[in-house]
């Protein structure tokens, strides 16, 4: 629904609790894309750090009404510093078509 719901920057954001979230998307968001056919499109909320996810999502999926419209929870892996060293990307073994010299 918002990318960082609680992130307040000194540019445009739009700040949400989980109940404003919840009730956006039961509300409003939800019906308006099963009225307009679009049920297809998955419906992600939170998409922040990892802190404060399970709340989230404990409450908007408590809520059957607005569960039903919800696809799943988004959340930023950053944020936790046992996460915040990656490795280089010669050093992970996949197989992209990506050659590098």
């Amino acid at each position: 629904v918002q990318n960082e719901p609680q992130a307040a920057t000194p540019w445009e954001s739009c700040l949400w609790t989980a109940e404003e979230e919840r009730d956006f998307v039961r509300d409003f968001l939800g019906p308006a894309l099963k009225r307009a056919d679009l049920r297809h499109l998955k419906i992600i909320v939170w998409d922040h750090n990892r802190d404060g996810m399970l709340e989230r999502a404990a409450l908007v999926y408590r809520d059957p009404e607005a569960a039903k419209y919800i696809w799943g929870i988004g959340y930023h892996w950053y944020g936790d510093p046992r996460f915040e060293w990656w490795p280089g990307r010669a050093e992970v073994a996949f197989d992209d078509g990506l050659q590098l010299p």
